[in-house]
């Protein structure tokens, strides 16, 4: 087959662009902060805006869907999709060592990779660290789950549990006698605890939703599906992390305020770094968060997985049916006071995830336009209004039109960055990639110093 119907399989099965994104109230008061004071995500926001309101983008994806769909069992897509993995993987391990690792028990290592198929980064992790056993989570293939390779499913270092981790209820924290009698997958729900007795060096969770996952009419909400997959993964994943571990997951939307809330909690108690591939999927808002050095002591002092349980149960089981909703947010006065304590931060780390975005966007086929609107994006964006910069980065100094916002951003002492902490933060950033890179053994004389871990503003 030719390799550009093998991009559109690869760019199909990620799932992109299946109608625009819904925007919650908080979501536009943080998008009305970026927009105001970072010159990257001006650009992609209007590179997306030029995409969502061109028919031909849609036209495009519903292609490559269709294709995707179509050969989703065909044993020669599966290799495409596998290799797919493992050329990301290789990017992500030179950007961000994650699968380097260190453990606190040399020659014992142990991975845990969730959504394991098709078993492309469990493969990588092997490559780089011969002597660690690997269990993983995935999808049956009879509930239309991707297979693991024969090179992964039978190397006897791996160890695989197929099942929907969306169902493992006593795992969330919900024992079997609070799962109502009349739920819809009442007698789906899972007791079983994968792997009870084991702590892992490091986590993989790179799963998402199936379009072809026969879920039933109960769970076709696809944001709430989406975030009950998100919160099963967190919670598997940090709740059996060894201290000093690494937690590697993919996510979309970086400019989300769920994910503005996430990456400050994991600050908390990890080192983050934020990477998105160039080599697949650079148009889509997907995006990599690796924590290291997790510090399990930080991490149960948050309380952060009683919180990502209580959201579990509420959007399985919350609502007037007892179906599952959606949390409500906690409103823009803790969008606005947040952004002001951890803006400029944020702002660092989604820098390179828009870059990478506004470029891929810009030569995305359904984007180029005979009247060029596209190719000046960035003119256009950086024309708007006048900058300055700083160590952040550019500012923008356009005021807002909510009058609270405009005092916020007067007010706020980010926009004169010289902030210790946040330097400190790229600092110990470089040093964690270089003790991976050149060291065999992880230094635990000293953890490293993070903010206390205070109260946040809750999940949405």
């Amino acid at each position: 087959m030719a390799s550009d119907t093998n991009e559109e399989i690869e760019l199909g099965f990620a799932g992109l662009r299946i109608g625009r994104p819904p925007l919650s109230e908080e979501d536009a008061t943080l998008r009305t902060f970026l927009r105001q004071n970072s010159r990257e995500f001006e650009t992609v926001h209007e590179l997306r805006e030029q995409g969502w309101n061109n028919p031909k983008g849609d036209e495009h994806y519903e292609r490559k869907h269709k294709i995707a769909d179509r050969h989703i069992r065909d044993a020669d897509q599966e290799k495409v999709y596998y290799q797919m993995y493992l050329v990301i993987a290789r990017e992500l391990q030179e950007a961000t060592a994650v699968f380097t690792v260190n453990g606190s028990t040399p020659g014992k290592l142990r991975g845990f990779n969730l959504c394991m198929a098709p078993g492309g980064y469990t493969r990588v992790l092997l490559d780089h660290n011969p002597q660690m056993t690997i269990s993983g989570i995935t999808l049956p293939e009879a509930q239309t789950g991707h297979p693991v390779v024969t090179e992964v499913a039978a190397d006897p270092r791996v160890g695989v549990e197929y099942l929907d981790i969306n169902l493992l209820a006593t795992s969330m924290g919900v024992p079997a006698s609070d799962i109502p009698a009349d739920h819809p997958d009442a007698e789906k729900f899972l007791t079983h605890v994968p792997f009870a007795d084991l702590e892992f060096d490091v986590v993989i969770a790179d799963g998402a939703v199936l379009r072809t996952h026969d879920r039933g009419e109960h769970r076709l909400d696809k944001e709430r599906e989406a975030l009950r997959l998100r919160l099963s993964q967190l919670i598997l994943g940090f709740g059996r992390i060894k201290d000093g571990g690494t937690f590697m997951v993919l996510l979309h939307r970086i400019d989300s305020w769920e994910n503005f809330v996430l990456l400050r909690k994991l600050e908390q108690f990890s080192e983050v770094k934020v990477h998105k591939p160039t080599v697949k999927h650079a148009e889509s808002s997907s995006f990599y968060i690796v924590a290291k050095n997790v510090d399990r002591d930080r991490l149960t002092a948050t309380a952060v997985l009683d919180e990502w349980k209580a959201y579990w149960r509420q959007v399985t089981f919350g609502g007037e049916e007892g179906k599952g909703e959606l949390p409500q947010g906690p409103g823009n006065d803790v969008v606005e006071k947040a952004f002001q304590e951890y803006g400029a931060r944020y702002m660092e780390l989604g820098r390179p995830v828009w870059e990478t975005q506004a470029r891929a966007l810009e030569k995305a086929p359904y984007m180029k336009l005979p009247d060029a609107r596209t190719s000046n994006a960035r003119q256009t964006s950086s024309n708007k209004t006048a900058t300055s910069s700083n160590k952040m980065g550019t500012v923008r100094e356009k005021t807002p039109e909510n009058p609270k916002l405009a005092s916020i951003l007067k007010a706020s002492s980010w926009r004169t960055v010289s902030s210790p902490s946040i330097e400190r933060a790229g600092d110990d950033a470089d040093q964690t990639s270089q003790a991976d890179s050149g060291s065999s053994k992880r230094e635990t004389s000293a953890k490293p110093t993070r903010p206390p871990a205070a109260s946040l503003p809750s999940w949405r």
